[in-house]
């Protein structure tokens, strides 16, 4: 994942995009949704090491990177270390 830090409107449209554009790709989010994730990321906005690239915790057991974890999760998400 990277993180980018955007407004609420060009988040908006950026996502209406992408939806328009590759649908197999992601998936229709409500301004609920939005508002949610928004929130979420406003209050664990990441920290200077973790934008560095400081090694976070380990991956889940069973998952060799969280690359592969999040590939296992989200099949359009290319496991890096693969």
């Amino acid at each position: 994942m990277i993180y980018l830090p955007i407004d609420p409107e060009t988040q908006r449209k950026r996502i209406q995009s992408r939806y328009v554009e590759r649908p197999d790709q992601t998936w229709q989010m409500s301004e609920e949704e939005l508002m949610k994730w928004r929130a979420f990321f406003n209050e664990n906005e990441p920290d200077e090491d973790e934008l560095n690239g400081t090694i976070l915790e380990e991956a889940p057991p069973g998952y060799a990177s969280w690359s592969a974890w999040a590939a296992s999760r989200w099949p359009s998400f290319p496991d890096e270390y693969a």
